[in-house]
């Protein structure tokens, strides 16, 4: 799940696949997703995952990071941490 969300956001968010992204890195704070790009990728994930995700829970407790992303989803898909 964690790589599927990385793969996204480097090759159709940010076209660009050389960059690293880190699984604690703040996403929003070191300007690698601006606004537009979390809601594109929330639309991605709510697809992705068939689910709707309420505005509420787009938060920087939620999104801010790729295991954040991954603990949230998790969460609410009833899915136990591997």
């Amino acid at each position: 799940m964690k790589q599927d969300i990385r793969d996204y956001i480097k090759s159709d968010l940010l076209l660009d696949q050389d960059l690293v992204v880190d699984d604690e890195e703040n996403l929003l704070v070191s300007g690698i997703l601006d606004s537009l790009a979390l809601m594109r990728l929330v639309a991605y994930l709510e697809d992705t995952h068939d689910i709707e995700i309420p505005p509420s829970d787009i938060t920087l407790e939620n999104f801010a990071s790729l295991s954040a992303m991954v603990g949230y989803l998790r969460a609410r898909l009833g899915i136990e941490a591997a």
